[in-house]
């Protein structure tokens, strides 16, 4: 958290800064931002590509309307040189009705099927012309359109691989994150001071035990000292009593011991008051 608010706070000095190149590569180290703008890109490559798509449907058009107007001029065209056939078997009828005496060349019905012809021949002459021009005008828009359709074609692939690439990307990117903490982590470790402090406490401890053990043992020395000496007065009283009895003395020790008791049993009860 206090990561991504040192990194708004760097981008927002290299934008009062004019370092707006800074600042996008600031907040471009984010996975989720990076993967933002690739997205906008994409859009935008998309918006491009439905242009280009809208460019070549229209040339598309200019080629179909040609390909109709050549195929209608063919069909006058066709319909005006079976006129023109007409009007070459009139004049012939014509002049087989005249005969050779009357200068055909001079005679009104001749002249006006002449002229008609005439007519019909210039207008399919120009409409002959005119089918030629189109020809050549939709074969460049065919190929043009077959041009295009390539670059359609690697546009769209282009897209598919810039999809597939931000894919690839944000997830490097968050990879390289990831690796990153667990560097920053690994070498917080390395040199982490808590270990010296655990060090310290443990030190602190182990004082504190031995002083607390050293207490205990100062307070029952004395005890345990007046203990170990009646013990060992005991073991030499019960070695000095084996011994007796061992030599035969035991009975004898034992004897005076009980005359020595009555004596004073009676010493007690003889013993005027004063």
């Amino acid at each position: 958290m206090l990561k991504a608010i040192g990194r708004l706070f760097k981008a927002v000095y290299y934008l009062i800064t004019f370092r707006f190149n800074d600042a996008a590569d600031t907040f471009l180290n984010r996975p989720e931002i990076m993967g933002a703008r690739y997205d906008e890109i994409i859009v935008d490559k998309r918006h491009r590509l439905n242009e280009y798509v809208s460019a070549v449907s229209a040339l598309k058009v200019q080629e179909e309307k040609k390909k109709v107007k050549i195929k209608q001029l063919a069909i006058e065209l066709e319909n005006d040189k079976d006129v023109m056939a007409d009007i070459l078997g009139e004049a012939k009828l014509l002049m087989s009705e005249l005969g050779d005496g009357e200068d055909i060349e001079t005679n009104p019905d001749y002249i006006s099927l002449m002229n008609e012809y005439k007519d019909y021949a210039s207008t399919a002459e120009q409409k002959e012309i005119r089918i030629e021009d189109l020809g050549v005008a939709m074969k460049k828009i065919t190929d043009s359109i077959s041009q295009h359709k390539l670059g359609l074609e690697q546009l769209q692939r282009d897209l598919e691989n810039l999809k597939i690439e931000k894919a690839s990307a944000v997830a490097e990117m968050i990879s390289s994150k990831e690796e990153e903490k667990l560097a920053k982590v690994i070498a917080g470790m390395s040199e982490d001071s808590s270990e010296q402090e655990l060090e310290k406490l443990r030190d602190v401890r182990a004082e504190q035990r031995a002083d607390a053990e050293i207490s205990r043992e100062l307070a029952g020395m004395d005890v345990k000292q007046k203990r170990n000496r009646r013990i060992a007065r005991s073991r030499e009283n019960k070695h000095a009593q084996e011994f007796s009895q061992l030599v035969g003395l035991a009975k004898k020790s034992d004897d005076s011991t009980k005359t020595e008791k009555v004596k004073k049993k009676r010493t007690k009860k003889t013993k005027l008051p004063e």
